[in-house]
């Protein structure tokens, strides 16, 4: 695995299936969106491993390489170590002019690990 120096404690969990939150949606093949992904973390890279270059002052400098995904370090908001997520529809709730409205959303966590599987909607991912 190809760690660099210092970047205990999340290099402990290389290895391990983690839970990664991310500041800002993105968009899979499936044409969903996603705000975490879960799967192996196979290793923690400078830019310079992952993109080849080394990019001015001003990008991210570390990418987490997760299942068949790669997130930019300055998108990395938590990293949890877990067995395993719901990966399906979630229970949420809002709450409007003192009332509370529960309901169903659709997956927001995509599976890093498992993309072959991917559902052609989010709807389908249950």
């Amino acid at each position: 695995m190809n760690t660099p120096e210092g970047l205990s404690p999340a290099a402990d969990f290389i290895g391990k299936t983690v839970l990664v939150t991310t500041d800002n949606w993105f968009y899979a093949p499936n044409g969903c969106q996603y705000r975490a992904a879960f799967g192996t973390l196979l290793s923690i890279d400078t830019a310079e491993q992952t993109l080849g270059v080394k990019p001015n002052g001003r990008s991210t400098n570390w990418y987490l390489r997760i299942g068949k995904l790669v997130i930019a370090g300055c998108q990395v908001h938590y990293v949890l170590a877990c067995d395993g997520c719901n990966l399906g529809q979630a229970a949420d709730w809002t709450a409007n002019d003192g009332k509370l409205n529960q309901y169903e959303r659709p997956p927001a966590i995509f599976d890093a690990d498992n993309n072959a599987t991917w559902p052609a909607t989010a709807t389908e991912a249950t």
